[in-house]
């Protein structure tokens, strides 16, 4: 059920809500203050996303995420009502009740401002950010994948992730499951192509669109450049930089569809080079490139490229050797210290995404790192080479 608009033909007192996006466009009307339901309002508010950007003025409107406005003017219990079921917990303001006859004197937009403010908060108390959207991430088994596969459903989106670990998999699955969300996963393999295209087709064929693609399948080969195989540079290159290609190949087509938003997952190491690294950044320097182009080419196209780039996460990573096997065994390397969780990874993430960020550079070493990497590439030379003969 959709809210296009509300009234009260008792003298307006009861006042006016609005929506003017066509697709909150069904029309409910009460004729009477004993007809008002409160209840079948806030389900029908429950279907917007409220944004932080929200504004509450005189005619209380605030703006939600999917474009639509509500307009509050009128009678400021009408709004009281609408919170009280959102958010049970509210309290209306202990206010003067207003003259029967509206007289003048009666602060009209304090008491309204004051309610919306309650409406606002009560929505977004009850709904996510993504309530309803569905969101495919690749590389979704662990790290900031499973992390960000959790953040997504806590706000309300529908899962689908892939990778080539299924019992991991698995795993997410059951955990988004538990939220209440649909979820499954597909097997996939970034590095082939034809995989990637059924994939996208099976999430459109389980959940029916696609709102949000994660391109985040990657793994690391690290060592000396010069003892570097070229199959192993092909294979660093074919997984993190092709796999990403192919995924916004196929995702491409269903997000137009939705005016969706393609998220692709970088690294601090893109921006800054360090020795044994070489073909690590070399294909997180083409993700930034990629992702940067991609955004300009779908500039007016609805869909949107947010490209982000972690510093140090707690991940799987290490554990994953340069033919990209896994080894549970294997001791990672980077300081401990300076490690984020993937779970407060993800919410920062999702901060970018859900704001339609262009780039996003996290946590504050990362950005540290990726300021010198950009601007003092000769300091980071001499850091790295000092006492080097």
């Amino acid at each position: 059920m959709q809210l296009g608009e509300v009234t009260r033909d008792d003298g307006g007192v009861l006042g006016h809500l609005g929506c003017e996006r066509a697709e909150i466009g069904a029309t409910v009307t009460s004729q009477a203050h004993d007809d008002f339901d409160a209840r079948r309002i806030a389900e029908c508010l429950e279907e917007a996303v409220v944004e932080e950007d929200a504004e509450v003025g005189c005619g209380a409107a605030a703006r939600l995420g999917r474009g639509a406005e509500i307009i509050a003017i009128g009678h400021a219990r009408t709004l009281a009502q609408i919170c009280k079921y959102v958010n049970p917990a509210f309290r209306q303001p202990a206010l003067a009740a207003p003259p029967a006859n509206g007289a003048a004197g009666f602060d009209m937009r304090r008491r309204i401002g004051l309610d919306a403010v309650q409406v606002i908060k009560g929505i977004r108390d009850r709904m996510g950010h993504f309530d309803g959207q569905v969101v495919w991430i690749t590389g979704g088994g662990s790290g900031i994948g499973r992390a960000l596969a959790m953040e997504f459903a806590h706000q309300g989106a529908d899962v689908a992730v892939s990778g080539r670990r299924s019992e991991r998999l698995e795993e997410v699955v059951a955990g988004l499951r538990g939220l209440g969300r649909r979820a499954f996963a597909v097997a996939c393999d970034v590095g082939d192509d034809a995989n990637v295209g059924a994939a996208v087709a099976s999430v459109i064929a389980q959940l029916g669109r696609l709102d949000v693609a994660v391109a985040n399948a990657g793994f690391s080969v690290m060592g000396r450049l010069e003892k570097l195989s070229e199959a192993e540079w092909q294979h660093q290159i074919d997984t993190n930089v092709l796999g990403v290609v192919r995924t916004i190949r196929h995702a491409l087509p269903e997000l137009r569809k939705t005016r969706g938003r393609m998220v692709l997952i970088g690294s601090v190491s893109g921006q800054l080079c360090i020795p044994s690294s070489s073909a690590y950044s070399a294909s997180k320097f083409a993700v930034r490139a990629i992702g940067l182009t991609l955004a300009q080419e779908l500039s007016g196209s609805g869909v949107t490229c947010t490209t982000i780039h972690p510093g140090f996460v707690e991940s799987e990573i290490s554990k994953v050797d340069n033919q990209g096997r896994f080894h549970d065994d294997r001791k990672d390397m980077r300081p401990q210290a300076l490690m984020w969780t993937a779970q407060r990874a993800a919410k920062s993430m999702m901060w970018a995404i859900r704001k339609r960020k262009r780039e996003y550079v996290f946590t504050v070493h990362g950005k540290i790192g990726a300021w010198l990497g950009r601007h003092a590439s000769g300091f980071i030379h001499l850091a790295m080479t000092r006492g080097r003969k």
